[in-house]
């Protein structure tokens, strides 16, 4: 997979989280990318190591359901994150 189409893959399953959490995460992505890139690994290589995007959104959604339960201390939030 290429950072483009990763990039785009977990944009699309981020589609119902806040924007600005939304292009923190992708910023933090993009980042990885960028980095392994300038150093010489393939952007295959970057993608099939950072794991599958996927997996990441469910952490991710998850992370921030778990906030804001802590935030709010919601139960409702509590259970989503489950």
């Amino acid at each position: 997979m290429t950072k483009t189409e990763f990039l785009q893959r977990l944009s699309k399953l981020l589609k119902n989280i806040p924007e600005e959490k939304k292009q923190d995460i992708l910023s933090d992505y993009e980042e990885h990318f960028r980095i392994a890139i300038e150093s010489g690994r393939p952007e295959t290589q970057v993608a099939a190591e950072l794991g599958k995007p996927e997996t990441i959104a469910k952490e991710c959604i998850t992370n921030l359901h778990l906030e804001k339960a802590s935030e709010n201390q919601s139960v409702s939030s509590l259970f989503r994150a489950i």
